[in-house]
C-alpha cells in the first residue's frame, strides 16, 4: 500500500501515526478501514494484530491504545485525493487514457474529468444553497 501524507489522514489515523508510526497507520487502514478494532493489553506472535503489523509494531500499538475500541476510518477522501494525483501524473506522462481507466477501475470519462480538475467532490453546485 502507498503512503498517504499525514495532512490527508483523518484525525484518528494521524494520532496512530504520531504514536506508532506511519506504516502502522497505513497497515491498520488497509486491514481494518471502515471497521472497529478492540485493542488488547498485549499480543503474542500468533495474534492477528501481530500478523498484520508485525510483532514489534503490534506491541507498540497495544502499549499506546490498550483497552480502547478504535473506529478505523476508511480515509476515502484521502485515498481518492492520492488516486487522483496519481491519475494526473500518469496522464502527464502520456499513459494511454484506456490504460489509466482500467488500472483504477474508472471510465475514460471519469479519468478525463479528474485530469481536468473537476473531481466529483468539487464539481457539483448546490442548487439549494442560499447566497448570502
Amino acid at each position: 500500500m502507498y503512503q498517504l501524507p499525514r495532512h490527508l489522514l483523518p484525525e484518528k489515523l494521524k494520532e496512530i501515526a504520531e504514536y506508532c508510526g506511519d506504516q502502522t497507520a497505513m497497515d491498520l487502514l488497509q486491514h481494518y478501514g471502515g471497521g472497529h478494532l478492540c485493542v488488547p493489553q498485549q499480543v503474542d506472535a500468533m495474534h492477528q494484530l501481530s500478523q498484520v503489523l508485525g510483532p514489534k509494531a503490534a506491541a507498540v500499538f497495544c502499549r499506546n491504545f490498550a483497552g480502547e475500541t478504535i473506529q478505523i476510518p476508511k480515509a476515502a477522501k484521502a485515498l481518492r485525493t492520492l488516486r487522483n494525483t496519481e491519475i494526473r501524473r500518469l496522464r502527464k506522462e502520456h499513459e494511454p487514457l484506456f490504460n489509466v481507466a482500467r488500472q483504477f477501475g474508472l471510465t475514460e470519462r471519469q479519468v478525463l474529468t479528474i485530469c481536468n480538475g473537476m473531481d466529483a467532490d468539487y464539481g457539483q453546485v448546490d442548487l439549494f444553497a442560499s447566497e448570502d
